[in-house]
């Protein structure tokens, strides 16, 4: 590693890799404390490799001193520490960029006690709120009925209906750097909502259904649109997300 050489597959991802690198080292103590030994050490972290031990005390030889591996609890530790620092140097990318996400299902009422909707839980766009709000951004968050709590900090409104939610969220977009359209909206809604609920009549019964307008199609339509990114669900030929700019 110190000297470049690729000979084998180890060596050769070293060398090819632009990622960073983590060393462990384990040895005998009398191969360690080699000035060859450290000088190749010294050598590949003026390069950037970060070394992890190696901790003093006995050796598979039977020998005793520094050489001995660190135990792999403590290597995985030293680098969850250094993702977290890493994490932290770029935790607020987003600050003071205003982010709009839609969330969780709509309802579309058929009568006073009975409405259409879906199986949405409302996890993902309130998990994509939490990481906005992380990332340092100001989140305002369009959600039907979920049984989520509220992310904090973010500026919450309650939606119902396909309805609701066209209307929050295209006052609303203009003002925004980017959209999320992470919301499991229906796609129809009935045509008459009955004043009263419906009683049981004949072995089958007829709904009218009129299509509901497409949220995220308007808002990438808008003069001053945000950078807009749209989730669909599919039970078949899964689709990769669509980004619209």
């Amino acid at each position: 590693m110190s000297h470049g050489l690729a000979d084998d597959l180890l060596s050769t991802l070293y060398l090819a890799a632009t990622c960073p690198v983590y060393v462990a080292p384990a040895m005998n103590q009398a191969m360690w404390n080699k000035a060859v030994t450290q000088e190749n050490i010294e050598k590949i972290q003026r390069h950037g490799v970060m070394v992890i031990g190696p901790e003093q005390g006995d050796q598979a030889c039977g020998e005793t001193g520094f050489g001995r591996m660190s135990e792999p609890v403590d290597i995985c530790k030293q680098l969850a520490h250094a993702l977290e620092l890493k994490n932290q140097s770029t935790a607020q990318c987003l600050h003071g960029v205003k982010v709009l996400i839609s969330a969780g299902p709509t309802r579309e009422p058929l009568d006073p006690v009975r409405y259409i909707t879906n199986r949405s839980s409302g996890k993902m766009g309130y998990a994509l709120a939490n990481a906005a709000l992380k990332a340092g951004a100001e989140v305002t968050l369009v959600s039907g009925p979920v049984t989520l709590a509220a992310p904090a900090n973010s500026d919450l409104v309650k939606v119902e209906t396909a309805a609701q939610m066209y209307e929050a969220v295209m006052s609303r977009a203009s003002d925004h750097a980017i959209y999320i359209g992470a919301a499991a909206v229906a796609d129809y809604s009935p045509a008459i909502m009955q004043p009263e609920k419906i009683k049981k009549q004949g072995e089958q019964a007829t709904i009218i259904l009129q299509k509901t307008k497409d949220i995220l199609a308007d808002v990438a339509k808008l003069d001053k649109r945000p950078f807009t990114v749209g989730f669909a669900a599919e039970t078949h030929d899964l689709k990769p997300m669509r980004e619209t700019n």
